[in-house]
């Protein structure tokens, strides 16, 4: 990659779009190669060569011409470490049923098409219900039924006799539990 003039840097962070798409075309292989060198749950790699454009923008907007290093360095800087923390968002157990849960279209068989998946679906349901089952407290799944029904905590709370906080600490525990 050749060296990038600084006025060009300058005039798209004063909003040349011009300026913009040609620093963005100069640097958009190096973003591809940062992007292919990581894997993002429940994403691609189109997810994270956009998440590296965001860093590469973010990077023209707050590079200074004082900087103590080019700008391809703080470029590449820039937008190795908005894909890596991405990646590392991604990783936290918050994430972990979006990144774990099975496209529901794949895996439902219709009536009639393969009575061994239906029995198999059934089973694992049986094994998902017996194992909430087992974790939870009475006030827990009960909670946890009026939640699955689309109740706020307010009117769970009412209809249990308890507060919203009381509510709150349940679903905490659900979730701990059954995560």
């Amino acid at each position: 990659m050749a060296d990038v003039d600084v006025s060009l840097v300058e005039q798209a962070k004063n909003g040349n779009e011009q300026a913009m798409e040609t620093l963005a075309g100069m640097f958009s292989r190096m973003i591809r190669a940062t992007a292919r060198s990581y894997f993002l749950p429940g994403g691609d790699a189109d997810d994270l060569f956009q998440i590296g454009m965001i860093g590469f923008y973010d990077a023209v907007k707050s590079y200074g011409s004082g900087e103590n290093c080019a700008f391809e360095t703080y470029a590449r800087v820039c937008v190795h470490n908005r894909i890596l923390d991405a990646v590392r968002e991604s990783g936290r157990k918050k994430h972990l049923p979006l990144n774990t849960a099975v496209d529901f279209d794949k895996t439902h068989a219709k009536v009639g098409d393969d009575p061994e998946s239906i029995v198999i679906l059934r089973e694992r349901l049986d094994g998902v219900l017996s194992d909430i089952e087992g974790k939870l407290s009475d006030l827990e799944k009960q909670v946890l039924r009026m939640y699955v029904d689309g109740y706020s905590y307010r009117e769970i709370a009412a209809r249990i006799g308890k507060n919203t906080k009381a509510v709150d600490n349940a679903v905490s525990r659900i979730r701990a539990k059954l995560i």
